[in-house]
This record gives C-alpha cells, sequence and structure tokens, in this order.
C-alpha cells in the first residue's frame, strides 16, 4: 500500500470550514440512538464531505465559533437541521472510508466487494426495519440457508443499503473479510482489533506507520461520553510477547491485528 495515499484519504477526515477554523472529524457511535422510537440512520458514517459541508453550514449561522465549541455542536444534535445535526464518524466508518478510497485510487476497486455482513445483523434488518422489508422480501427459506457471513454486495444490491453504513467491526476481522497476522508481520494498512476492558464493544484502528516495536495507528475514538473524541494517531508498543497500550486514548484489550484479503 502506497502511505502517501493512505496519509491523503486519512486527512479528508481533517475538516477546515474556515481558513481560521479547523479540526478532526468528531467522533459518534450508533448505539446511543438505536433505540428511541424514531432512530436516526446512518450515525456515526457521515463522509468528509457532509461533515465539511455541516460546519460550514453551522459557521453561517455563528461565525463567533471556535474550532472546538463547532466540533461539539455537530455531534449534540441541537440544531434541528439535518444537514447540520450529527455529523460525526465512528471507528468502522473511518475505516471503510480510508481503505475504500485507497482501493480506489490504486486499483480502481472498491472496498463494498471484499467486506462482509454479519447473519444477524441482516435478518434483523429484514425482518425488523421497513426500509429493509419493502426493498426485498426475505423468505424463511432463503434466511436459513444464508451464511454466518453475508457478503456486503449481496446485502447493498438486494436491500439497496449504503455500504458504508453496512460496514461494522466485525465484518472488518471476519474471517470471510480478512487474515490473522503476528506484529513481525504487520505493515501499513493493516488492522488492529481491539476491545474495551468491561464491555463488548469492539474497536477497530488502521496501522499507518511501524518500526520495531512500535505501530503508529489512526482511528475516531472517544475518552467518555463527554468527550466529542474524533480521528486521532495513536501509539501502540510490543515488547516481543505483550502490548503496551499506556499511549492510548483509553484502556484498551489488544484482540490482535488483521489484513484485508484484498490487500494481502
Amino acid at each position: 500500500m502506497d502511505p502517501t495515499i493512505l496519509h491523503e484519504e486519512i486527512h479528508r477526515f481533517y475538516i477546515q470550514p474556515r481558513e481560521d477554523v479547523g479540526f478532526w472529524a468528531p467522533y459518534l457511535m450508533n448505539s446511543d440512538y438505536t433505540q428511541k422510537e424514531h432512530p436516526i440512520h446512518g450515525l456515526g458514517k457521515s463522509s468528509p464531505e457532509d461533515i465539511l459541508t455541516a460546519a460550514k453550514k453551522a459557521l453561517a449561522l455563528n461565525p463567533s465559533l471556535d474550532a472546538d465549541t463547532l466540533k461539539r455542536s455537530l455531534v449534540d444534535g441541537s440544531y434541528g437541521d439535518s444537514e447540520i445535526d450529527f455529523k460525526a464518524i465512528d471507528c468502522s466508518g473511518f475505516t471503510y472510508y480510508v481503505l475504500d478510497g485507497v482501493l480506489q485510487k490504486s486499483y480502481g476497486e472498491r472496498l463494498a466487494k471484499y467486506l462482509s455482513v454479519p447473519k444477524a445483523h441482516v435478518l434483523n434488518g429484514a425482518y425488523n426495519l421497513g426500509e429493509w422489508k419493502n426493498a426485498y422480501s426475505l423468505s424463511n427459506e432463503e434466511a436459513n440457508s444464508l451464511p454466518e457471513d453475508i457478503p456486503m454486495d449481496w446485502v447493498v444490491r438486494n436491500f439497496k443499503r449504503k455500504p458504508v453504513n453496512l460496514c461494522r467491526v466485525a465484518g472488518l476481522v471476519s474471517d470471510y473479510s480478512s487474515i490473522g497476522i503476528d506484529f513481525e508481520s504487520a505493515r501499513v494498512g493493516d488492522l488492529v482489533h481491539m476491545s474495551t476492558p468491561g464491555s463488548d464493544v469492539p474497536h477497530v484502528a488502521i496501522v499507518i506507520y511501524k518500526e520495531k516495536g512500535l505501530l503508529k495507528m489512526a482511528h475516531s475514538s472517544r475518552a467518555d461520553e463527554n468527550d466529542p473524541g474524533g480521528v486521532r494517531i495513536d501509539e501502540l508498543y510490543f515488547d516481543g510477547s505483550d502490548y503496551n497500550t499506556t499511549k492510548l486514548d483509553k484502556p484498551r484489550t489488544i484482540k490482535g491485528l488483521r489484513r484485508l484479503k484484498v490487500l494481502n
């Protein structure tokens, strides 16, 4: 993978709506809203272009906003405007946009062709969500025959979904989409699969630099619910037997390193 192209795709998430105002795209995870009566679709999957448009519109409404206040305002839902509210990126959304961009520029390929969607996710949509059911009627016989990892292309084509909205950590690190690797084999473009201690919420980051005992990784994250978080670069150390995660934004458990098969 060409590191220059990778860094170009990452830096698309540096949002600069005005010469004197710039910030890394904020973080938002959709689980905070999925239980609402009228859930908001596509949370945590905003493109850098959508985030930039939202930031420009918010600044037009209040030109005195500084970068941090503007960044926070994009995720708090206070504008009452769908073109501004909840414009942010989660870890899997960030990974999807960046690596999809790299594949397009380097090979003329799209990432969705090489990813999977967990069967449970597809069945939930097919049976419970109106937009899914209206797009495609999944019979019980067909549902029973689906594999545990369903090709994302099939889901996009049949249920008329946006690929990035289907992208989850589980799909990126599944054996369908990627292979496990050790630290010594790691290279730029590989994935770091993590979790938060005491939580079953998975997390993923992209390796952007490697030297002996060190990986630098780009990801979208937040320290806690009061932190707008967002895209950031962190360092992960390895002493030959264990990972040192003290330089990360929050305590993490390293579950392993993965390489997308399309990049192998």
